[in-house]
């Protein structure tokens, strides 16, 4: 029986404003979690979403017409069940769309452009120094594309692992122009 994900997907507008019935890939049947953000297609593009829950049935009758999950965002869920029953009460309460709530609640880090690592720390841990082959750290893209995805999940549950952020920078260059090189540049003119 294939497991159905939930997902309240990024498009703020009524018409949407409900939980679509998403299919979760096999390598992903023990890792994905109420809370958790994914990638979903709708319609010709694909959008992030918050699983709010994970079930055997789906509301679709016809459930080969579902398509699945192509993309995890987090190892382990960002919003908890209480932040989830806030968000639905919320939603109802003062008319808001859930995925508004659900973005609100999240870190300013995980709204902005990020890069996401997994970093080993716990040398001891054997079948995790070999998925890293080496390496100190791997990057989530890596690590979701692995058979080991779930094990990932727990190791870092268990401190064996961590993940870590590397924000990308927005800044703009700014130059600064000294009062002299602004006279330098104008003509002099003297009254008097």
């Amino acid at each position: 029986m294939p497991s159905i994900a939930k997902v309240i997907v990024d498009t703020p507008a009524m018409t949407v404003d409900r939980p679509f019935d998403y299919l979760i890939p096999q390598q992903w049947q023990t890792v994905i979690q109420p809370g958790m953000r994914v990638a979903v297609p709708f319609g010709p593009r694909q959008l992030l979403g918050f699983v709010v829950a994970v079930a055997d049935v789906s509301d679709v009758t016809d459930i080969t017409k579902l398509k699945s999950v192509t993309e995890l965002f987090d190892v382990r869920p960002v919003l908890t069940p209480e932040m989830l029953a806030l968000g639905e009460w919320m939603a109802q309460d003062s008319l808001n769309f859930r995925i508004s709530i659900f973005q609100t609640m999240l870190p300013n880090l995980m709204r902005g452009s990020y890069e996401k690592y997994v970093v080993l720390k716990n040398w001891e841990n054997t079948a995790a120094v070999a998925l890293f082959e080496g390496a100190e750290t791997l990057d989530w893209q890596t690590v979701q594309a692995s058979p080991h995805v779930h094990n990932v999940q727990k190791w870092v549950s268990e401190g064996d692992l961590a993940t870590v952020y590397r924000v990308s920078s927005k800044e703009t260059k700014k130059n600064e122009t000294s009062p002299q090189k602004l006279f330098n540049n104008r003509r002099v003119i003297s009254c008097g």
